[in-house]
């Protein structure tokens, strides 16, 4: 008579996507989100700029809660025009400001890209 074993214990596995979380959403997501808000790039732009696709940009947003842009990429560059607004860091830095107070925007901005 073969010796009786104890049953085997199933490992138990994850199935499915991995959980997604802002800790891995990139460092430069966050550093350039207020360009795309105020208008400096559109979606597109912005998730070719981080290398990744629409969708996943959407998750990003998604995950952290994401407004709506203040301005659409087309107005940006109207307002540019009909302010005669440059592209020096300094004028565009002064433009970002022009922008949040006509939108009462309370965000100050964390980005290096100065907006």
């Amino acid at each position: 008579m073969p010796p009786i074993s104890k049953p085997v214990k199933k490992k138990k596995r994850k199935v499915g996507r991995p959980a997604f979380s802002r800790k891995d959403i990139p460092e430069e997501f966050f550093r350039y989100y207020d360009a795309y808000r105020y208008g400096f790039m559109n979606k597109r732009e912005f998730s070719e700029f981080l290398g990744v696709s629409r969708p996943t940009l959407d998750r990003y947003f998604d995950v952290i809660g994401a407004k709506e842009p203040i301005v659409s990429k087309a107005e940006n560059n109207r307002l540019r025009k009909e302010l005669k607004v440059g592209s020096t860091p300094m004028e565009l830095l002064n433009f970002s400001d022009f922008l949040r107070a006509r939108h009462n925007d309370k965000n100050n901005s964390t980005g290096s890209y100065g907006i």
